[in-house]
């Protein structure tokens, strides 16, 4: 503990003394034990106080989980260390298991061995775990986790079918610990071998360290003598299952020139195919490989499935496994000799001859022309073909003549299926008959495809290079790899052609690299091989797709959880990079710039929300400050090795607390005045001011704790969360009333009135803090509210719920207490209830308990009172507030549409007087109605009363009054009066009142005529009628009704006023006679009255009806006055149909009459004397028995000729026009104007004669007439 200058008392008898606390029980001092060591300082300075095991025993029950704290006396304070935890419980493994995948594994490989344990250990030197091989893995990291690796590199002899530890005693320390945080030594026994939890049941590793070996060499091809272009494959078998890349080769010993057969087939098995095709030259009894090394890898590689390399050694020749023991294959190339020839006669001399071919290397479809050419002449020869491996051979066949006896040809398609020399025999005779046979093998047979294999690079992968590795199965003449865009960044030159040249054509394993231009970074190709052989044969299109050619150096960045740390916090970084990482990547942590890096894997797992290379470490005990970095060893899937980015960070190492310092705080209050000896809180807040040193940038995102201690308690209480520090200023932290509360406050040892004290302590970055923060002066805590009593509206005993004009707003309460610090005052506030309700404002009004408060009111608007105590900590009470008074300023109003009389048809025994009352405020309360009888000034409550009284029936929106029939006197007046009250009290200003008369309806009356009428034919008959009412003017609804239910037709009623009708009709002369006519009146409560009488219509003479004359109707001639008629139409006459017409010319000397019953009169105009040329009158009249009418019209008599005018012309003696006029044609007729009728033509020549009578031209034509008025 160290002591500073200024300390209380140092140099007295105050001493140091240590306690301990069993279970960390801090609420009770008296649980204290010991003191068990003291000290007495005399000046500041550092001292130690310490308690050994001998001290413990006895004070308590020490098991696991128990907590264990000590506390320092001193100065009559306590001041607390940490709490340690009892551990006496040593860890166990749990498990054992490896990081490694399951697999098979071989020489230099590493296997991760982890074992699990249960709980957190911390490991110092190097413990082994005992394998079942025979050696050990060696710890290699997982200290202060609970999984430590094991690594093992596999050696040579080496071999397990699933690896497994030696036994369960094979974890050993090996000179170092294994201990938990506590101390404890682990528990090293290990789950039995092969049980649950053990390293066979979790993991399948095998390791396997032995080198395949050959263990046979045979042959597919039976046992036979085979010639050039045979195929002969040969098998070497293993003693397992080996996979190859390359093409190994097999040296066999085919005579002077040995040859070598290529690997063709087999990997993944334990048997390999090689092929080796016969050519000429190549011979052997027994075939056989050339020695016990003959089998080589030829730049390829023959490994199990572990990696090891086979060992190539093959059997000793003609030893058993050996090919020669095996099999029996002769190779015979060499071509039989004639060594004697011999004759007996030249007779007997046979013919020679010479094949030839048109190409003698030839595959598949190929047309061969094969020609055979003799020493003399011979008969048609025969051919036949023998194809090697091939069941299309052609038997002897006749060749075909070419027109010179000695020689003779055959055409042939080469068939598939044979690969080998064709064995073309020919037979001939010559014309003596000497026949020959000749054998030739000249024309080679090529259908074996050129063919790649073992292409590198692989489908899908990512190169940064432009090698490409293969194998050719036989030699060819031409070949490419073409490297051809695809997909990925733009290449203008794809695609790029590799031309195949010189050892590239030979059969056998070859590395080519695109050299003539460059792929670019990005691109995505397809390589695609081409071949040709001499054959002419061309190899199938092998493409293998997507490579990517990648040549981006990838930078990696290393993130750290943390930029500053102290010594054993854990810490975890990780690498962001921008594309797939090929293997695992390896780091290597760098303290302070040492040189000295060990790499190690990181791990591949979740981490914040993503997948990403990880690794965590503990900071190592380091007292200097400094830093760390992490460098990485990485590469992408293209082989590139990675680059840590610029922004690479370095994690800093800080185990230098900062320093000390002080504190001070405020109690801001807004609302209500400082209480200095009280912290309430609830109403006030607390704010705490820190120096934060500007020369310490290690506080920077840093962290500040307030803590806060009750007076006579050893312990501090944490208040909320750390704030972190952001700039190095001055801090202020407002602690608010429910932090303070929820940490500190509500615990147990916070009694009312009892001290408390904060303080501070500041975290840097790392996490080092401050040893001895400083705490600022006590308050006394007063947290308890007053308790809230009672309040209304109104004064005393009141609790009004409205106000009415004169009125003002008034609260009372009572009943409102304080047990700790007393009241110190009440306040009240005015709320304004609205939509949005409101709070005026508070007010303090001392210690009284009633308010009156000077409001203007606003009718209909309502308001309440909140009122709170406050003590004199500060602390206010529950707030009540009071049930609200509504202001009515506006007192009811009621009315009602009434009659001023009402029948007692519209009486029915529980009709009631209604009318409509409202208030615009509290609302309607009673609205009472009075009915008086004014003739003797009584009352109505069913029935007549001397006083005043009410009866009413209040309605959500008016009022109603019964009143019995029975009880109302027909001519008597009423008064009814009535006044609303609202639920405020406000009464009515002006009482609503209404005076009406009760009548008794009675019947209305016709006025008296007589029951006879009469009116001649076609004259108007006018009748007025009047009704009486004496009830009419009484009530206004009471109103008379006119109906005529019999009455002759077209007779028209028409009201005149309200009570009188007239009636108005003109018969015609069918109508003549009586008819009854019967009206109804009827008054609007359905009494009515009834008036018949009888009405006759006299008959009257009508006279006949005008007529019209018809002709004559134009004038006329003499010729036409001899027999003229003169005709008019009957005339109509609706009483007589006999009539007498008179005929009668109008002339100057006299008149003329003529009579007749009928409608023409014919006459002799010439024998009346009828003027000539001028207008005469002629009328026609029509009698019956009373009446006459006339008809008249004038006509004029012509006597006068037309008069001819026509015109000549003089030069060509023709007629131009004629002209005929006679006015007197037209006549005079009701005004017409005289018309003139003129006849003309065009000039053209009509029969004529001179004065001589002499026909000069005759010639018929057509006349055009007109007729025009003379205007």
């Amino acid at each position: 503990m160290t002591v500073s200058e200024g300390s209380q008392n140092i140099g007295q008898d105050n001493q140091l003394k240590l306690y301990f606390r069993n279970n960390a029980d801090e609420s009770n001092l008296s649980g204290l034990l010991g003191p068990y060591d003291t000290n007495t300082p005399v000046a500041a300075g550092t001292f130690d106080l310490s308690a050994d095991n001998t001290d413990f025993n006895g004070n308590g029950n020490y098991t696991d989980d128990n907590r264990l704290k000590f506390l320092i006396s001193a100065f009559s304070s306590y001041y607390a260390t940490p709490t340690l935890l009892i551990d006496l419980t040593a860890s166990q493994v749990t498990s054992v298991s490896a990081s490694t995948d399951d697999g098979s594994y071989t020489v230099g490989d590493n296997i991760d061995i982890t074992i699990n344990l249960d709980e957190k250990v911390v490991v110092s030197g190097t413990p082994q775990l005992a394998l079942e091989t025979g050696n050990s893995a060696n710890y290699f990291s997982g200290s202060g986790s609970n999984t430590l690796t094991f690594r093992y590199t596999v050696q040579n002899g080496d071999g397990s079918a699933d690896l497994e530890y030696a036994n369960t005693s094979a974890l050993t320390l090996n000179g170092g610990a294994i201990t938990d945080e506590a101390g404890n030594a682990a528990t090293l026994t290990l789950p039995a071998i092969g049980g649950g939890n053990s390293l066979s049941d979790n993991k399948a590793i095998i390791l396997d360290t032995t080198a395949p070996t050959v263990s046979n060499v045979s042959s597919s091809n039976a046992n036979d003598t085979y010639k050039i272009g045979d195929l002969i494959t040969i098998t070497i078998e293993f003693d397992e299952v080996v996979h190859v890349t390359g093409t190994p080769i097999l040296e066999l010993e085919t005579g002077d020139v040995d040859r070598s057969a290529s690997y063709s087939a087999g990997s993944g098995t334990n048997t390999l195919s090689f092929t080796y095709t016969v050519q000429s030259g190549d011979n052997s009894p027994d075939l056989d490989y050339k020695a016990t090394n003959s089998l080589t890898l030829n730049g390829g590689t023959i490994r199990d499935v572990t990696g090891n390399d086979a060992t190539l050694t093959l059997p000793a020749l003609g030893a058993a496994g050996s090919l020669s023991a095996n099999k029996n294959i002769v190779i015979d190339t060499e071509n039989p000799t004639i060594t004697n020839v011999s004759a007996s006669n030249a007779d007997n001399t046979k013919p020679t001859a010479v094949i030839s071919y048109s190409d003698s290397l030839v595959k598949k479809d190929d047309a061969v022309t094969i020609t055979a050419s003799f020493d003399e002449d011979v008969q048609t020869p025969t051919i036949a073909v023998d194809y090697t491996g091939s069941s299309d051979d052609i038997s002897a066949t006749a060749m075909t003549a070419t027109g010179d006896p000695k020689v003779f040809t055959h055409n042939l398609i080469i068939p598939a299926g044979n690969t080998g020399a064709a064995i073309v025999t020919v037979n001939a005779a010559d014309l003596a008959g000497n026949d020959s046979t000749f054998i030739n093998n000249a024309m080679v047979v090529d259908n074996n495809l050129p063919q790649f294999s073992n292409i590198s690079p692989a489908r899908l992968s990512f190169v940064n290079h432009q090698r490409v590795q293969y194998t050719l199965n036989k030699n060819i003449v031409s070949g490419s790899i073409t490297w051809t865009r695809i997909d990925g960044s733009i290449d203008p030159l794809s695609p790029h052609i590799l031309t195949l040249q010189d050892s590239s054509l030979i059969a056998g394993t070859h590395t080519d690299t695109l050299t003539a231009t460059n792929l670019i970074n990005g691109s995505i190709y397809n390589l695609e091989f081409t071949a040709m052989d001499s054959a002419g044969n061309s190899s199938a299109l092998t493409i293998i797709d997507s490579i990517t050619y990648d040549i981006q150096i990838p930078v990696v960045n290393v993130a750290f959880s943390d930029t500053m740390a102290k010594f054993n916090d854990l810490i975890t970084f990780w690498l962001d990079s921008p594309e797939a990482l090929q293997n695992i990547p390896q780091v290597a942590i760098q303290y302070n710039g040492d040189d000295t890096l060990i790499y190690e894997p990181m791990n591949y797992e979740e981490y914040l929300g993503e997948l990403r290379w990880v690794r965590k470490l503990f900071i190592i005990p380091d007292t200097t400050d400094g830093y760390v970095n992490a460098v990485v060893n990485a590469a992408d899937l293209a082989g590139n090795v990675a680059v840590t980015g610029s922004d690479l960070p370095r994690l800093k190492i800080d185990n230098t607390a900062p320093d000390d310092f002080e504190i001070s705080y405020s109690r801001p209050l807004p609302n209500y005045q400082n209480f200095p000896n009280y912290y309430n809180g609830k109403t006030q807040s607390l704010s705490v001011q820190i120096p934060i040193s500007a020369a310490d940038t290690t506080l920077l995102k840093g962290r500040v704790q307030i803590l806060a201690q009750a007076e006579g308690s050893a312990v501090w209480h944490s208040l909320g969360m750390a704030d972190t520090i952001y700039t190095l200023l001055p801090k202020t932290l407002n602690l608010s009333d429910s932090l303070l509360n929820a940490d500190f406050f509500d615990l147990p040892e916070m009694e009312e009135g009892r001290y408390f004290t904060l303080k501070a302590r500041i975290f840097d970055q790392a996490g080092n803090f401050t040893t001895s923060p400083v705490s600022a002066d006590t308050l006394i805590l007063d947290r308890i509210a007053p308790l809230a009593g009672l309040v209304k509206d109104g004064l005393e005993s009141q609790d009004i719920d409205y106000l009415i004009p004169g009125d003002s707003l008034r609260a009372s309460w009572s009943g409102f207490s304080d047990g700790h610090t007393g009241l110190l005052e009440y306040h009240y506030g005015l709320e304004f209830i609205d939509i949005d309700p409101t709070v005026l404002d508070f007010f303090s009004v001392g210690l009284d308990t009633n308010v009156t408060d000077d409001l203007a009111l606003e009718h209909n608007s309502e308001y309440r009172f909140h009122i709170f105590a406050v003590d004199s900590a500060g602390n206010h009470s529950d707030t009540l507030t009071t049930d609200g008074v509504l202001i009515d300023l506006v007192a009811p109003v009621s009315s009602a549409a009434l009659e001023a009389y009402y029948f007692d048809t519209e009486w029915y025994e529980d009709s009631t007087l209604s009318g409509i009352a409202s208030d615009d405020g509290s609302g309607l309360r009673r609205a009472p109605a009075s009915l008086k009888r004014l003739s003797d000034g009584y009352f109505y409550k069913n029935g007549w009363l001397p006083d005043s009284v009410t009866s009413d029936a209040l309605l959500p929106d008016g009022w109603t009054l019964q009143v019995l029939k029975s009880h109302l006197t027909n001519r008597e007046n009423y008064e009814l009066t009535v006044t609303a009250i609202d639920s405020a009290g406000n009464l009515q200003s002006a009482p609503y009142k209404h005076n009406f008369q009760y009548v008794v309806n009675q019947e209305p009356q016709f006025a008296a005529i007589s029951d006879t009428q009469a009116v001649l034919e076609d004259s108007l008959y006018t009748l007025t009628l009047t009704a009486y009412d004496v009830d009419r003017g009484t009530i206004s609804d009471d109103f008379l009704t006119f109906t005529m239910p019999i009455a002759p037709r077209r007779i028209v009623m028409e009201t005149l006023g309200d009570t009188s009708i007239v009636l108005n009709w003109t018969p015609n002369n069918w109508e003549t006679g009586d008819t009854v006519v019967s009206l109804i009146v009827e008054d609007a409560f359905g009494a009515r009255d009834t008036l018949t009488f009888t009405l006759t219509v006299i008959p009257v003479n009508d006279p006949p009806l005008p007529f019209n004359l018809l002709s004559p109707l134009r004038e006329f001639s003499k010729a036409d006055s001899a027999n003229q008629p003169f005709t008019w139409r009957k005339s109509v006459d609706v009483d007589d149909t006999t009539h007498t017409y008179r005929l009668t010319l109008h002339r100057s000397n006299g008149d003329t009459t003529f009579s007749t019953s009928d409608t023409t009169i014919h006459l002799d105009l010439l024998a009346i004397d009828f003027p000539i040329l001028a207008p005469v009158k002629w009328s026609v009249t029509v009698s019956d028995t009373q009446f006459t009418v006339p008809s008249s019209d004038t006509l004029t008599f012509s006597m006068t000729p037309p008069t001819f005018v026509s015109s000549r012309d003089s030069v060509y003696d023709k007629l131009i026009q004629e002209r005929y006029i006679d006015s007197s044609w037209a006549f005079i007729n009701d005004g017409f104007q005289t018309l003139d009728w003129e006849i003309q033509n065009l000039p053209f020549f009509l029969e004529y004669s001179d004065s001589a009578g002499q026909t000069l031209h005759a010639q018929s034509d057509s006349f055009l007439f007109t007729i025009n008025t003379h205007t």
